[in-house]
């Protein structure tokens, strides 16, 4: 973690780098990254959150990681399929494997599918490191670990294949387990700070009040009522205060609309994309294939 001062100083640098190659931008000749990576304002934003410890940041960051992932894996799926491999897909068989060699990595790949009693289809990339015997299931990095030409050789180490079967347990055990902590995790309550709470019933007492805009009123208690970032609470805790000192009714609802542009609308649930079934046994997953890796 920086320093509060040496944070400011990398931000202002950002802030400064990210003008200068906008002004570049601006006249015409920017036509590639200058520094490898483009610039953008939610990169110095993000400093700034973690700065003010706003623990949402990780959550956000692995949200985009696995946008970028299946950006990714789509575009590599129709690079396959526009060059012919949609037949060759359709003839493999269940349970096939492979394997190669990658520098530095020795484990297994596992691709199952399960199909309960509601239909809904589910897919799992899971990925056991021999190395660090963890499971792995960014499928960004798996993608990149198990990606390969048609004339890549086929290697396959004898001693990890001799103990697939028991990975294989190992990664259904963290297939199961990982889909019940998914739904506890979306079926437990959002806390909402009670400092909201307090805005919000505040502001609900001033709605029958002639000089105030009772739509642009509610929609402030709509957004108030929902999960909010730890910066966000702190900034309307600051003008509830503020509202208390001098009772300026117009003034706390513009501090709080303030604070909806900076950071933007919480959701209220954040969307899935699918549906979980009820439970998921051993029975419904169904092995597609797996891929031997080794250095």
């Amino acid at each position: 973690m920086f320093p509060d001062e040496g944070l400011e100083r990398l931000l202002g640098l950002v802030e400064s780098l990210s003008d200068k190659i906008a002004a570049i931008d601006a006249t015409g000749f920017l036509d590639a990254s200058i520094l490898g990576e483009s610039v953008h304002p939610r990169n110095f934003n993000t400093l700034r959150r973690i700065r003010d410890e706003d623990g949402s940041v990780i959550e956000e960051e692995e949200q985009f990681t696995e946008l970028a992932s299946n950006e990714f894996l789509i575009k590599q799926l129709r690079e396959l399929l526009d060059g012919g491999g949609r037949e060759a897909l359709d003839a493999l068989p269940d349970g096939i494997h492979s394997g190669l060699t990658r520098p530095g990595a020795k484990g297994v790949f596992f691709y199952f599918q399960a199909r309960p009693h509601n239909g809904t289809r589910l897919h799992f990339w899971k990925y056991y490191d021999l190395k660090s015997g963890g499971i792995v299931d960014n499928r960004y990095l798996i993608a990149n670990l198990i990606a390969c030409d048609r004339d890549t050789p086929r290697v396959v180490d004898p001693d990890v294949f001799r103990s697939v079967f028991e990975l294989q347990e190992k990664v259904i055990a963290n297939i199961l387990s990982s889909v019940e902590e998914q739904k506890a995790r979306e079926a437990a309550p959002r806390s909402i700070d009670p400092i909201q709470q307090t805005v919000a019933t505040a502001i609900q007492g001033f709605l029958s009040h002639p000089d105030v805009d009772r739509p642009r009123a509610v929609e402030v208690i709509k957004f108030i009522s929902l999960p909010m970032r730890k910066t966000q609470v702190t900034q309307l805790r600051e003008a509830f205060k503020d509202f208390q000192r001098d009772s300026d009714f117009q003034s706390l609802v513009a501090k709080i609309e303030e604070i909806r542009a900076k950071f933007g609308a919480p959701a209220a649930v954040q969307p899935t994309d699918h549906e979980l079934p009820a439970t998921i046994s051993r029975d419904d997953l169904r092995l597609i294939c797996f891929d031997v890796i080794c250095a």
